[in-house]
């Protein structure tokens, strides 16, 4: 009897510790529908050395609830028409995504990951990596903005 009552206020203890620890952050994304040129932004977390996938939108953005103290990835899926650029180099080359977050980024460029041709579309990926820790109980407003080149 006397271990359960040592026991169960440590138990309680290590349980507010660890909810508490927990730094909950929103993330409001938006992108432009730009002529449907964007088809998806992603939200992925580090957790436990693994990325894993928190939020995928689809129509112009929404809103993510996440831990502020984990690492971010961002992955951005948009379209380029396959009539302006002769191949994915020239259409890597001719687009550009970039991403504000409230206090963060301004304008930060995004890294292309691939390219592929699809019908009249080259689709492409975009990626960027936040790896900071975010102020608990504070929203952060994301915007995404592809850009065309020819």
């Amino acid at each position: 009897m006397r271990k359960l009552l040592v026991l169960l206020p440590l138990t309680v203890l290590l349980c507010v510790a660890l909810l508490s620890g927990d730094n909950g952050v929103l993330l409001r994304v938006a992108f432009a529908q730009n002529e449907g040129n964007i088809l998806f932004v992603e939200v992925w977390q580090l957790e436990s050395g693994s990325y894993v996938l928190r939020a995928n939108f689809t129509e112009g953005g929404g809103s993510v609830s996440v831990n502020g103290s984990q690492w971010f990835k961002f992955v951005v899926c948009h379209r380029f028409n396959s009539t302006l650029a002769d191949d994915c180099n020239q259409a890597v080359d001719y687009t550009q995504v970039l991403m504000n977050i409230t206090g963060i980024w301004t304008n930060e460029e995004l890294n292309n990951t691939s390219c592929e041709l699809s019908g009249d579309w080259y689709i492409l990926k975009e990626v960027g990596y936040l790896n900071q820790t975010l102020n608990e109980g504070q929203t952060y407003e994301c915007r995404v903005l592809q850009k065309g080149y020819y």
